[in-house]
């Protein structure tokens, strides 16, 4: 198996997407129009348009379509082609969005214009994305007008390219009550993503797993990520955001 996958191969699952890229299969053919829009708008403007897209309201026919919709077809497709794993520690996803958010491998606040650039988007789990925040893991500079393609990405692990397996191998040993993981990096783009990456996030699960009293804290914690008050969530990130600092402090 190669350790990339092939151009080709991305495009065929861009047009597996396109196939569904809303619940409602009537609104298929404008969701298709909807995202491309705004795929194009956002790199002809250089411009972050994620947001934008997910609160955009479109109205036809008597319809309504949400771009909210589109991002959350797209989280399936995704989830799916990853085999229900976070494209970085390749633990297993939980069934609730906010504890899966979708991750832009560049991230939008440095390249804006691929904010919705299909092969910019995986998706993580919780601590991954948290732990991963902002960081330009690659070593592209703004501006760049194409998107590199995996013969580009030679010193990073970009999760839509390269073949987990290939460049990792992790051992994962869990009991009742408590769970270690050690990761390996194989190649160059493998061994960049265990030492900037893994290695906190394996040493966050081995404190809060084996801690029984915090375990049990982010459990609930995490099963409050869908909440509706605004106030609340913005505490729960707070918490969460100094949390992973303490925890990271260690893993220095």
């Amino acid at each position: 198996m190669k350790a990339s996958r092939s151009y080709g191969e991305i495009v065929a699952e861009y047009r597996m997407f396109l196939l569904a890229p809303h619940k409602e299969e009537h609104k298929h053919s404008r969701a298709i129009t909807l995202w491309k829009y705004f795929s194009r708008a956002s790199q002809k403007d250089k411009k972050d348009y994620w947001g934008k897209l997910y609160n955009h309201t479109y109205s036809y026919d008597g319809l309504t379509l949400n771009g909210c919709d589109i991002q959350r077809a797209l989280r399936k497709h995704l989830v799916r082609l990853q085999g229900n794993r976070c494209c970085y520690c390749r633990r297993w996803l939980p069934n609730i969005a906010y504890a899966r958010p979708i991750e832009h491998v560049l991230p939008r606040s440095v390249f804006p214009q691929f904010s919705i650039r299909y092969e910019n988007l995986a998706v993580a789990c919780y601590d991954c994305n948290k732990q991963k925040t902002a960081d330009n893991w690659s070593p592209f500079k703004p501006p760049i007008r194409k998107y590199p393609g995996p013969k580009d990405c030679t010193e990073f692990f970009h999760p839509r390219f390269h073949r987990f397996d290939s460049h990792v191998r992790y051992t994962r040993i869990e009991t009742n009550d408590t769970a270690l993981t050690i990761y390996l990096g194989r190649t160059v783009q493998g061994r960049h993503l265990c030492s900037t990456h893994l290695k906190h996030i394996a040493l966050m699960e081995a404190v809060c797993t084996n801690n029984a009293n915090l375990k049990s804290s982010l459990q609930k914690l995490h099963g409050a990520g869908n909440m509706t008050n605004i106030t609340h969530m913005r505490k729960f990130e707070e918490f969460m955001t100094l949390l992973n600092q303490s925890i990271c402090s260690f893993a220095g």
